[in-house]
């Protein structure tokens, strides 16, 4: 699994057994913080709610407003480097395709400017 995903363990590491995530979104399924929970051989699993207070408490550091949006615990993340979106109503993660950056326009950014 942990060559599948991106990880890579060397000597004597232990392998990524599995990856769960936290999602936190609003109700048309945009996820505002996505929290993943690393689980390694020989490792401790942390439960639902232990992820999703700490998804929680992690988003509210980054200053997202978590009032109004809902949680969603995924077991067995198979892509976390995927972008994903929720299915609200079958309660589940969908990939989302990645944005074609190839057909962008790079803009020139001069010092103190903001791209727009």
């Amino acid at each position: 699994m942990a060559g599948e995903v991106g990880y890579a363990s060397t000597g004597a590491a232990p392998r990524v057994k599995a990856i769960h995530a936290v999602a936190l979104y609003d109700g048309k399924g945009r996820i505002h913080h996505m929290h993943h929970v690393v689980i390694l051989e020989g490792g401790n699993i942390v439960d639902a709610d232990t992820a999703t207070r700490e998804a929680t408490m992690h988003a509210e550091r980054m200053g997202r407003d978590v009032r109004k949006l809902k949680t969603l615990y995924v077991t067995g993340l198979p892509n976390p480097r995927a972008m994903h979106r929720v299915d609200v109503r079958k309660q589940v993660l969908v990939e989302l395709e990645p944005p074609d950056l190839a057909g962008r326009k790079r803009t020139a950014r001069g010092k103190g400017s903001r791209l727009r």
